[in-house]
């Protein structure tokens, strides 16, 4: 095979894929097994999710990017295992947590800051209601 007729073949099969591979979602594009979505790409099995892009198994997350395996999340980029993290980068196998960044295995940190569980959330709602944020 050349390399003229494997490029050849492999742009027939990128043309043949399907773009709507997402179930019950609207706007999905290339999202396999991604399910109860809206306006995702790129990823694959994620469920309930609005605005991701190229996240892997995440659910009840909305405007993250390469994010896996994660729930709960909002605007969070490259973040995996991490649930109700928000605003948060890098971070890993974390817990509620707002602002951080290359955090890993921490809970009820804001802007990589420990607060004890009581504290966090009353920070974390303050400071919710001065950013704007729905549900703060």
């Amino acid at each position: 095979m050349t390399k003229a007729e494997f490029e050849a073949a492999l742009a027939a099969l990128v043309a043949a894929r399907p773009e709507d591979e997402a179930y019950e979602s609207v706007s999905c594009v290339r999202s396999p097994g991604t399910m109860f979505s809206e306006d995702c790409e790129d990823c694959y099995r994620c469920l309930y999710c609005e605005r991701l892009r190229a996240c892997v198994a995440c659910t009840h997350s909305s405007d993250c990017e390469r994010c896996s395996s994660s729930s709960h999340c909002r605007h969070c980029r490259d973040c995996s295992g991490c649930n109700y993290v928000t605003w948060s980068v890098g971070c890993h196998e974390c817990n509620y947590c707002f602002g951080c960044v290359g955090l890993v295995r921490k809970d009820f940190h804001i802007l990589n800051v420990a607060y004890d569980r009581a504290e966090y959330f009353e920070r974390v709602a303050a400071l919710g209601r001065a950013l704007g944020l729905k549900g703060s």
